[in-house]
């Protein structure tokens, strides 16, 4: 929406989303202003306030965040929150309100909204709630739906719905962007994924990553994360990582003269007792056997 755009936007009826996997359903739909006196309160469905003028405080739960234009904050069901009241203070906003019901008759056709909605639940596992910024012009979305609605041409629910859904898709993606790209391959999910765990691995095998790393770096949980090993290498993300380590020190061992405890070191392993021992538990000889086997040659 064009700033100074105040148009009145109010939609209170259901606007029922029909896809594949999922039902998204939106009870609520509304543009408000500093006028609106809201009090504290929790939904069974998720909210989205968006900020199209002014600047906004929030309160959720005892914090406190101010919100400026083209950001917006995504509450799920059972978090307290509200808009702080300032009459002084002009803002414009949209709360959009939906929920997400699975349909279960369709659930192993493993569409692409499918996988889009496990992303976006697992965000939120792990967070009270998230602001972001809007990079993908969503506010002009909202430009559509409050003329569809005022229009009301033939058809216009069935505009009003795809709209909406463009609308939640869109604004998800502000959160979902550094996500790898989700596939409509059938069960290719999460093997992408796992392979996208491994990658990751590889490029930061030398820090002292976690299982709890890499679940915030994917927004998947810990209890996720193992899953996907077991499922799709028959291994731990321990075990896989003590490999990784293993496997580069060998090049250290084999193209340097650098001591054990410096190898270790550069390879994330923390003592050099641990490097030790992983030798000879996954090469069935000692570091100073490997060495000896394996004479310092010039890097290829």
């Amino acid at each position: 929406m064009e700033k100074g755009e105040k148009g009145s936007l109010y939609i209170p009826f259901q606007i029922p989303i029909q896809m594949s996997d999922y039902n998204l359903s939106v009870p609520y739909l509304e543009k408000l202003d500093e006028t609106c006196v809201e009090f504290t309160h929790t939904h069974l469905n998720y909210e989205i306030y968006y900020i199209l003028e002014g600047r906004m405080r929030m309160r959720i739960g005892d914090q406190e965040h101010l919100l400026m234009p083209d950001h917006f904050i995504l509450i799920p069901p059972g978090v307290s929150h509200g808009a702080v009241y300032n009459p002084d203070e002009a803002k414009v906003y949209v709360v959009f309100v939906f929920g997400i019901h699975q349909n279960s008759e369709a659930v192993s056709r493993r569409s692409p909204e499918h996988e889009f909605v496990s992303y976006f639940e697992n965000v939120l596992k792990e967070q009270l709630y998230i602001i972001a910024e809007d990079h993908n012009s969503c506010r002009d979305i909202l430009v559509l739906i409050q003329r569809e609605y005022a229009e009301k041409q033939i058809g216009w629910q069935i505009i009003l719905a795809d709209y909406c859904r463009e609308y939640f898709v869109k604004l998800l993606r502000n959160i979902l962007s550094d996500k790898p790209s989700l596939t409509s391959e059938p069960d290719s999910g999460h093997a992408n994924l796992a392979i996208e765990i491994t990658k990751y691995m590889h490029r930061h095998y030398q820090e002292n990553i976690s299982l709890e790393d890499v679940s915030k770096a994917f927004h998947i949980t810990p209890r996720h994360v193992t899953r996907i090993f077991s499922d799709y290498f028959g291994t731990s993300f321990r075990k896989t990582l003590s490999i990784y380590r293993l496997n580069y020190a060998k090049n250290y061992l084999c193209y340097t003269d650098k001591p054990v405890e410096e190898i270790a070191a550069l390879v994330g392993i923390s003592a050099p007792q641990t490097l030790y021992r992983l030798f000879k538990e996954n090469e069935g000889m000692t570091i100073s056997e490997f060495r000896k086997y394996h004479k310092p040659q010039s890097p290829q």
